[in-house]
């Protein structure tokens, strides 16, 4: 790999087109490795990554959302699961767990790969069936998606810097 870490964070975009290209398990490993190096409040770490490349789980998982019907085309996808028993703060738990969801999706970019992050609301019907699906107990949930494979085609690189959201010591009026 040449890309370097702004090259990656600028070139990542969401990915909802895939090749039927095969993802190495060693490349699958990496990006997983990257979310375990995420930040986490006081160190807990309160999550578990599960990852599908069965195609009649991502089907399943497809008809729970209208924003997901790209999701069987997809190669797998991660499902990065939040444990109460661990992080009690649902604030931290989400933070913690999008955290990991960032890096895993900033790894999937420097290899190249497409990914796109499907948001799970809390206490929803969503998560409440995948609970189900993925056999979680009580004190887990999925917080959130993350489908993947090789990117049917590459987004055009779009500026997002924006000076005037900066602000010195307050808000600017």
């Amino acid at each position: 790999m040449t890309k370097d870490f702004m090259e990656t964070v600028k070139s990542r975009r969401s990915s909802r087109q895939f090749s039927d290209e095969l993802v190495s398990n060693n490349v699958i490993n990496s990006v997983i490795e990257a979310g375990f190096y995420a930040p986490s409040a006081h160190n807990l770490r309160p999550y578990d990554i599960i990852i599908t490349k069965k195609k009649n789980i991502l089907e399943e998982v497809k008809n729970l959302n209208e924003y997901a019907d790209f999701l069987p085309q997809a190669y797998g996808a991660f499902f990065v699961i939040g444990n109460k028993d661990i992080q009690k703060y649902d604030e931290f738990l989400i933070a913690d767990c999008a955290a990991v969801t960032q890096n895993m999706l900033l790894a999937l970019e420097y290899y190249d790969l497409g990914g796109v992050w499907i948001g799970v609301m809390t206490n929803s019907n969503l998560q409440i069936q995948l609970s189900k699906i993925l056999e979680l107990n009580e004190c887990q949930r999925v917080i959130s998606i993350i489908a993947f494979g090789h990117k049917k085609f590459v987004k055009e690189k779009k500026e997002r810097f924006d000076q005037s959201k900066i602000h010195i010591d307050k808000m600017s009026k």
